[in-house]
């Protein structure tokens, strides 16, 4: 697999964001959230909108419009977001 496609498919934008940790999600192929249940998620501590893209395989911006927000809007814990 190529570095740009893996960085695409993992919402990676530098190269400095190249870092994982145990428990992690890697995508190897497009995001699709076909077998997600979940149509909504309550961001927990530390938690970003990569991290809960990547969790149910939904595009942040998808995630920032459902919800109404702006492009640079950043999440905060117990904030409630819609996913589908």
């Amino acid at each position: 697999m190529k570095y740009q496609r893996f960085c695409e498919y993992n919402l990676l934008r530098h190269p400095d964001e190249m870092v994982f940790h145990s428990g992690d999600v890697v995508y190897l192929e497009k995001l699709s959230n076909k077998n997600w249940k979940a149509k909504k998620h309550a961001v927990g501590e530390g938690e970003t909108l990569r991290d809960i893209a990547l969790r149910f395989a939904v595009k942040p911006e998808k995630i920032l419009k459902k919800n109404g927000l702006a492009k640079d809007a950043r999440v905060s814990k117990g904030q409630v977001l819609w996913l589908r």
